[in-house]
């Protein structure tokens, strides 16, 4: 019964803003738009994949996340752009949803979710209505730190104004090395 969440992430080589660079922005929204567009009408529902293989059961993606924590660095080079990555997720979610009304099309899974939300709709106010739901990876040392992640990131939604917005847990988990990592979590606890 489980179903497949896409990760629409990263630039293309070609697009990237920062050369040889892919986990910087793409240097058009368009460009990444029109790939995300593609791959809904590739793979998401009455998607070409699934006519051009009638002998696999159909599992159409119904759920998009738009880019891979867009609040580290390491992931949107040189440094996070909260206003240059609502473009891209309203570009995107435009796209898709010209392929699939329906589809649902989340805010891309971020590492610290309290502390970037407010910076998005404080850059991109006008975004609150394009919002579909919202990714994050709340990462603690214990799980009373996930909980407490999980319920500052609603806080957070509910100052910008989307307390009904949904949150997606999309990353989750302990590191058993290095043992000094902040999620680092013993063989005892890891279960």
């Amino acid at each position: 019964g489980l179903r497949w969440l896409a990760i629409v992430d990263y630039a293309a080589p070609w697009a990237a803003s920062v050369p040889g660079n892919t986990h910087s922005p793409p240097r058009e929204a368009a460009d990444y738009a029109t790939f995300a567009r593609a791959f809904a009408e590739r793979y998401g529902r009455d998607g070409a994949f699934w006519a051009e293989h009638p002998d696999l059961p159909a599992a159409p993606v119904t759920t998009y996340e738009i880019w891979n924590e867009p609040d580290l660095a390491i992931f949107w080079a040189p440094q996070p752009d909260p206003g240059r990555y609502m473009d891209l997720y309203v570009a995107a979610r435009d796209a898709i949803k010209a392929a699939d009304a329906e589809a649902r099309v989340l805010v891309g899974g971020m590492s610290y979710a309290p502390g970037f939300i407010p910076q998005l709709f404080a850059a991109r106010p006008g975004a609150r209505g394009q919002v579909d739901g919202v990714a994050i990876h709340p990462y603690a040392k214990t799980p009373l730190g996930v909980l407490r992640d999980v319920r500052r990131s609603r806080q957070a939604l509910a100052a910008a104004g989307l307390a009904a917005t949904p949150l997606y847990v999309t990353e989750l988990g302990w590191v058993s090395s290095p043992r000094r990592s902040s999620k680092y979590a013993p063989r005892s606890r890891r279960a």
